[in-house]
């Protein structure tokens, strides 16, 4: 892979594969020239043989549970998962919490092999136009991503801030490696604990970006 190129990347198990061939097709359709890597998190990676052998497959195989005992507690109030009336809708497995999570993995691992430009992106994510310039923005920037204001702290410091880290790009700079460090290391560190959950990701981000 030319590690110049723009990389774009993702992770998923088996349930969420075939968003990935929405989402690849769209990049093929709209910015071509560019690295895909997907972290596919399951077992049996014969699903796989059907994509397109210029995608970079991460097989990884992590232990995880699919049951779904882990509670969402909500540190986005906004997030659609937070307003449905059954609570059923807020848990999820472990394995979804990881794949959630894999996108701090992913840009860890990206930055320390030194590429160059990467956008981390949702697997149910569609490139819809041209991405020369958010590469132009990427690569003017240590880091990339929309945030709002924290309305509330039941559950989190209020002053942490709200990312959308479904879509991140990332400029391979000393700063970025050690925030991409940091964040990672926070959700291993939360992983742990009670405290561990699908949002597990947008706290550690929070309190990397408020506390350094």
């Amino acid at each position: 892979l030319n590690k110049q190129l723009l990389t774009i990347c993702c992770a998923c198990d088996k349930t969420y594969l075939k968003y990935f061939t929405y989402l690849h097709k769209s990049i093929l359709i709209n910015y071509p020239n560019c690295n895909i890597i997907l972290r596919y998190v399951d077992d049996d990676l014969s699903l796989c043989d059907s994509i397109d052998s210029r995608v970079h497959i991460i097989h990884d195989k992590t232990p995880l549970s699919n049951k779904r005992n882990i509670l969402c507690r909500g540190v986005d109030d906004g997030h659609p998962r937070m307003k449905e009336l059954s609570l059923r809708s807020r848990f999820m497995s472990e394995r979804s919490c990881y794949c959630a999570h894999s996108k701090f993995l992913n840009a860890k691992q990206l930055l320390d092999e030194d590429y160059e430009n990467i956008l981390i992106m949702d697997v149910d994510a569609i490139v819809r136009k041209d991405l020369s310039s958010l590469v132009d923005i990427i690569r003017n920037c240590d880091f990339t991503i929309r945030s709002k204001k924290r309305k509330n702290d039941r559950i989190v410091n209020k002053n942490y801030p709200i990312f959308k880290e479904g879509v991140m790009g990332i400029n391979n700079t000393p700063g970025s490696k050690m925030f991409f460090t940091k964040v990672y290391n926070e959700i291993c560190n939360i992983r742990d604990t009670d405290m561990y959950d699908f949002d597990t990701d947008s706290l550690a981000i929070g309190k990397v970006f408020f506390e350094n």
